[in-house]
């Protein structure tokens, strides 16, 4: 596909935020002979977001990156990888793939708050702000089936942030977490979310996985939807499949999980593959309780979030 770009002044800019996701169930089967899981997962968009700045600049072709964590970031981590290997360039190449030309130089500021690693999408969740700042600043008009595919190419939960970034923050994410279907919840999920320090690798946590688990286990879609139609994550607690290999991945996880029920008296869930947890709790309020807990008790980064809302 070829497409005429669109005059666009330098200092002329786009501004995202970029939401962390939470798997509030995760369903995963033994491999295919590929080596890809199965997945049946039901994912939402969080108000715990990085923040990206695209801006044009009057260049002859080169574009400048600029990759950090905030000064406020709650764990503050180092960019220990190149600006090449990270998904907002890969994006950034795709979208002047998919036309077919290069787009005009652009100033690209990622000021990141979601710790990588964690198991909560953060550099995916970049990614799609990528892909859908850039159809905005240049008004490229690419559809939203061009974007969730293009999103899709970069990773399955690109294809899910995209989609939040479409106004549906909550969806049943299937096949190999490619496929995405949108959902809606009626009030918004309060949460405290745990940072540890440490993370947790998803090839080794996968590997784990697969020597726990029966060889002929199946993911159990019916299992996650049941507990979206039900809407009550305070009775029918959230689960995860990874959560058990991740502990054995990474012991100082399943330490810290054990401490935080403890003090919390409440039940502690592994997002993805971790090192990040999650407690579900019943009011703003009470998040910002059991944050002030954590801290005070465990000696954890904690910080309260509440999903997005729909926006159509």
């Amino acid at each position: 596909m070829t497409s005429t770009l669109m005059h666009v002044e330098p200092g002329a800019e786009a501004e995202i935020l970029c939401p962390a996701k939470v798997n509030l169930a995760l369903s995963v089967g033994a491999p295919f002979d590929n080596g890809y899981h199965p997945i049946a997962s039901w994912m939402v968009a969080t108000d715990f977001e990085d923040q990206l700045s695209i801006q044009c600049i009057e260049s002859d072709d080169k574009s400048h990156w600029h990759i950090h964590f905030a000064d406020d970031a709650p764990v503050r981590q180092t960019v220990d990888w190149e600006v090449e290997s990270d998904l907002i360039y890969k994006a950034h190449h795709l979208i002047e793939k998919q036309l077919g030309k290069k787009l005009p130089a652009v100033e690209v500021t990622l000021s990141k708050h979601i710790p990588a690693g964690a198991g909560l999408g953060g550099g995916s969740s970049d990614a799609a702000g990528m892909l859908v700042g850039l159809n905005e600043l240049f008004e490229l008009h690419l559809s939203e089936e061009t974007l969730l595919k293009l999103g899709a190419e970069l990773g399955c939960d690109v294809a899910f942030a995209v989609s939040v970034f479409l106004g549906r923050p909550s969806a049943l994410a299937t096949g190999f977490g490619e496929v995405i279907e949108s959902s809606k919840f009626l009030n918004p999920v309060y949460m405290t979310l745990i940072l540890p320090s440490f993370g947790c690798p998803t090839k080794d946590v996968y590997g784990k996985f697969d020597q726990i688990i029966d060889p002929s286990k199946v993911c159990d879609r019916d299992e996650v939807v049941a507990l979206m139609k039900s809407g009550d994550l305070i009775k029918n607690g959230p689960f995860n499949d990874l959560a058990d290999a991740a502990m054995q991945a990474q012991p100082q996880l399943a330490e810290a999980k054990q401490k935080i029920e403890e003090v919390l008296s409440r039940p502690v869930h592994v997002t993805g593959s971790g090192s990040a947890m999650f407690v579900v709790a019943e009011s703003e309020d009470d998040a910002r309780e059991m944050r002030n807990m954590v801290i005070e008790s465990c000696n954890i980064v904690s910080v309260t979030a509440k999903t997005l809302e729909f926006m159509h």
